[in-house]
């Protein structure tokens, strides 16, 4: 079992180092996506789909399954390193079969050299999974987040050159090779993993069972992320789809670092953990901390989205500030879903977790097609709407197996929705009337909500609160 200073210290470093990740992503993003278009995010989009797809079937769920064995020889090693070798190459040569057939199916023939060059990632990134699981296994939060921080640096640096020198599309898809490329080369360097692959990979079928759960909640979970933007990229076209795109970016920043940390820290120390009693604590103090953080985070963005939008990306984005502001009151119901999905997946039940993706996935696809004729905003209103429909049902899923009762997970998350959507609220009626310059109405609105959120946390979340200011002065968890 991990220590609680070992665990305590690779929260801080994750946060630290995540929160100057966001910074970094932020910046660089904000000054791309001034010299490019919309259209140039959507054809991009269009081409992450099943590159992203492809790359988490070829990781085969081995990630997970490392982190969790007890024991892992050089042996292993080489032969998941092998495993990955083939499956990545295996479907880099499917890319390149299929994607005349998909830039036809979508009407964008520029993907037919976009896709073979952004599925190198596959190439590169099948030596990244290894190094990545052992570094979690021992919790070296510290190493992993140094390696990401400057893979961040080095993409952003190479998409702002690049697209300030006129590349438009390709400036996005360089620096995600870039991006790639420069972590699982720092990774590898961090872990010292086994570098020949071993193609006798007949041994590593004992762990298919529980490697495959773990494959389909990432192939599905993928796909809630995903086929959104192939449904409303063909539905609505490239153009609706760059404003789509942009927002849902900005929107899951916050959630991308906040998923890194959970999964980072939660699943090696809840599967880890060697009493009943240890994983209950660990799964509803990570809770508290995650819906403090997270509903602060997320409904704070929507209070300030139209000025943000406005300030940042100028007149031709401003149809992103509706987009931004709902898919920010929607990300506080994925980061819990996250979380307690990754508990239960932690304690060795993936299948129940399968079963919560798998609702999440008919609830998009059910919101995208009902809504689109009525525009993106419709689309998104319901999507908004049936997540927060089905969050009792997936709780109610995850409870049955989990040592915590829905009785404490809906108090805990509870409370911080009704402080957050009070603040919100609150915010929404005094700065409705607000005029002046956009960074004054920016800092009004980040004024109001903050405040207001932090009386009410004072009142409602004392515990939640106190606990967070002790990690942060005393590197522990009370």
């Amino acid at each position: 079992m991990h220590s609680k200073d070992t665990l305590s210290q690779g929260i801080r470093w994750a946060v630290l180092g995540k929160l100057l990740g966001q910074i970094i992503s932020w910046s660089s993003t904000i000054l791309v996506i001034r010299l490019l278009s919309p259209a140039d995010y959507g054809i991009v989009a269009l081409a992450s789909a099943p590159i992203g797809l492809f790359s988490i079937i070829c990781g085969l769920g081995l990630d997970e399954v490392i982190v969790r064995k007890k024991e892992i020889d050089d042996r292993y090693q080489r032969r998941a390193l092998g495993a990955l070798v083939l499956f990545n190459g295996l479907f880099y040569v499917l890319i390149l079969l299929l994607s005349h057939s998909y830039a036809s199916y979508l009407d964008a023939q520029q993907l037919q050299l976009l896709l073979p060059v952004l599925g190198l990632q596959l190439l590169i990134g099948c030596f990244s999974y290894i190094p990545s699981a052992l570094l979690e296994r021992q919790l070296q939060i510290r190493a992993i987040t140094q390696v990401e921080v400057t893979a961040l640096i080095v993409g952003g640096l190479c998409s702002l050159l690049l697209a300030y020198n006129g590349l438009g599309v390709w400036a996005l898809v360089i620096s995600t090779l870039a991006n790639q490329l420069t972590r699982s080369i720092g990774l590898s360097l961090a872990a010292r993993p086994q570098l020949m692959p071993s193609f006798a990979i007949k041994p590593l079928l004992s762990d298919l069972g529980f490697a495959g759960n773990v494959l389909a909640n990432k192939v599905v979970w993928y796909l809630n992320q995903t086929l959104d933007d192939l449904l409303i990229g063909k539905l609505l076209g490239q153009q609706q789809l760059g404003y789509y795109s942009v927002g849902k970016n900005f929107a899951l920043l916050p959630l991308q670092k906040i998923a890194g940390i959970i999964h980072q820290i939660s699943f090696p120390s809840i599967a880890h953990s060697e009493t009943s009693d240890h994983s209950r604590d660990l799964i509803l103090k990570g809770l508290s901390l995650i819906c403090f953080t997270t509903f602060a985070v997320f409904f704070g963005v929507a209070a300030v989205s139209e000025p943000l939008t406005a300030l940042l990306f100028g007149a031709k984005w401003l149809d992103v500030a509706s987009v931004l502001a709902l898919l920010s009151l929607l990300m506080p119901v994925k980061t819990i879903n996250n979380f307690i999905g990754t508990a239960t997946s932690a304690l060795g039940h993936p299948g129940v977790r399968l079963r919560s993706q798998l609702i999440i996935l008919a609830t998009t696809l059910t919101a995208v097609v009902l809504g689109y004729e009525q525009g993106l905003e419709r689309a998104l209103q319901l999507l908004l709407g049936g997540h927060y429909l089905i969050l009792p049902l997936l709780l109610i899923n995850y409870c049955r197996v989990l040592p915590v009762t829905l009785l404490e997970v809906t108090l805990i998350g509870g409370r911080h929705l009704l402080v957050s959507l009070t603040s919100f609220a609150f915010c929404m009626f005094v700065a409705s009337g607000a005029s002046g310059p956009l960074w004054m109405t920016l800092l009004l609105n980040c004024f109001i909500f903050g405040s207001s959120y932090l009386i009410l946390a004072r009142i409602f979340c004392r515990q939640d609160l106190s606990r967070l200011f002790s990690l942060i002065r005393h590197r522990h968890i009370d």
